[in-house]
């Protein structure tokens, strides 16, 4: 489920897995070849317009089973979007060098983020808004939801990227769980915010 801040603005969606402890973060010289056309070395053209950035699932789950992630988790999941030079920053800089070699001024690419599953086996999720939530709880779900979506808009516009444009974010579960009765008011929540 991708819940867009109005226009998708992307054609081609390059999926940009982080967060995982056996891989290292990836690098300018990672992206450029996905973010350009190239030919012998040289950039020739843009290549994907849109990048969504998602934790392995190895991050998130145990086989087949959800990790009871807290805050301290999601916030390692927000902190490695953000490392310097690494991810999105170095996603920043190889769409401004092909934007400067191709000369095309005010080129960006779309960002995508996702959300994470508020498991309801959580009873102490973590400090959020001065109380510690408890995620059998539904407004404790909402609430870590909330802060998870402005917590990743607030550090994406504090790093002022000239290339990047972020477009909506990404419901990562990728199911509806139908054992979750409170899942849908979750979902209309995100649709709201």
């Amino acid at each position: 489920i991708l819940l867009s801040l109005g226009k998708l603005g992307a054609k081609d969606v390059l999926l940009s897995y982080i967060c995982h402890p056996n891989v290292k973060p990836i690098t300018k010289e990672i992206y450029l070849p996905h973010v350009a056309y190239m030919e012998d070395g040289e950039i020739k053209d843009t290549l994907f317009d849109g990048y969504l950035f998602l934790p392995y699932v190895a991050f998130l789950y145990d086989k087949y089973k959800k990790r009871p992630l807290k805050k301290e988790n999601w916030q390692h999941y927000i902190d490695t979007q953000y490392l310097d030079g690494y991810n999105m920053d170095a996603l920043e800089a190889a769409v401004a060098e092909v934007s400067e070699k191709l000369g095309l001024e005010d080129y960006k690419v779309s960002i995508y983020l996702s959300i994470l599953y508020p498991v309801t086996e959580v009873n102490e999720f973590g400090i959020v808004d001065g109380r510690n939530l408890d995620f059998s709880k539904l407004e404790d779900r909402k609430a870590a939801l909330k802060w998870l979506i402005d917590e990743q808009y607030k550090r994406f516009n504090e790093k002022e990227y000239k290339h990047l444009e972020l477009k909506g974010y990404y419901w990562f579960t990728e199911e509806i769980n139908c054992a979750d009765i409170q899942l849908l008011e979750l979902l209309q929540l995100l649709v709201l915010l």
